[in-house]
């Protein structure tokens, strides 16, 4: 049997800001194009509780959840990025 290893994942203030300001760019984009998180998570298979925890700077995406995420906002992926 093997040991259950427990990773810790160390984020600065400076990367948690970020991951704050990309969320809430990505909330303020659906809600002005009127979509739900539950239409993100039926229509195209974002979860919605991961989705949530994205929004409110929870937890740090995948590059692939972001492209997924523009393709169903139908934005540019470097349109998160812009300030």
């Amino acid at each position: 049997m093997h040991p259950k290893i427990n990773y810790f994942i160390v984020v600065t203030v400076q990367e948690q800001e970020f991951l704050k300001k990309l969320g809430l760019k990505i909330r303020a984009i659906r809600n002005k194009k009127k979509i739900s998180l539950n239409q993100l998570d039926e229509q195209f298979g974002l979860e919605k509780s991961s989705m949530s925890k994205l929004e409110n700077g929870k937890s740090n995406s995948t590059v692939l959840t972001l492209f997924k995420l523009s393709t169903s906002l139908k934005i540019p992926i470097e349109h998160f990025f812009k300030d």
